[in-house]
């Protein structure tokens, strides 16, 4: 894939792309860039569509008068240090990378960011946040990232397996086979 950058905007060559399809969140994604980590499928639904694109000119006049971004119901633009990226009505979001983002880099931003917020769009709320589900209630911890959480959470695990052994917990994270080999080390560790 070929990107020339004239004046911070991206020129694409869409003949050398393939939109990818996924299933994540409980939607169907289709997508100009590989979002690394996730399995691709071959369903049919398409609720979202992510696709490079250029800002428009109204975006270019506040981004010049030093505003990074603009929100409102159903259209949010973000200027940052990655580029530029618009999300529209809760299904569209449009890239316009900076020089030298790598493509891995901009999935990342798309994952986090940019699908809060087109959840809120769609009128979901994204919370970062460890996940703790023990006897039927689910705790969520949440906070900044490397404030600790997933880490509190599995002193926590420890803890209660010291004083309980018999209890049953469901951590869940974000990288799940890392928290089955987290939990079931800790465990092994108190039994």
């Amino acid at each position: 894939m070929s990107l020339a950058f004239r004046s911070n905007c991206c020129k694409i060559d869409r003949s050398e792309m393939r939109m990818k399809k996924y299933y994540i969140y409980g939607l169907g994604i289709k997508s100009e860039i590989a979002l690394y980590r996730l399995e691709q499928y071959d369903g049919d639904a398409d609720d979202v569509h992510i696709h490079y694109g250029e800002i428009s000119e109204d975006i270019k006049a506040y981004i010049a008068q030093g505003k990074v971004s603009s929100r409102s119901a159903h259209r949010v633009w973000l200027h940052t240090e990655m580029g530029h990226f618009i999300i529209l009505n809760g299904n569209e979001i449009v890239l316009q990378p900076a020089p030298n983002v790598t493509e891995e880099q901009l999935a990342s931003y798309v994952l986090g960011w940019c699908m809060a917020f087109l959840f809120e769009q769609r009128g979901i709320s994204a919370i970062h946040s460890s996940a703790l589900v023990w006897e039927n209630q689910a705790f969520l911890l949440a906070g900044s990232s490397g404030v600790g959480k997933s880490t509190l959470v599995q002193y926590w695990i420890s803890w209660c397996f010291a004083r309980c052994r018999s209890a049953m917990f469901l951590y869940i994270s974000a990288v799940e086979d890392i928290a089955k080999e987290l939990s079931t080390a800790t465990r092994d560790i108190m039994l």
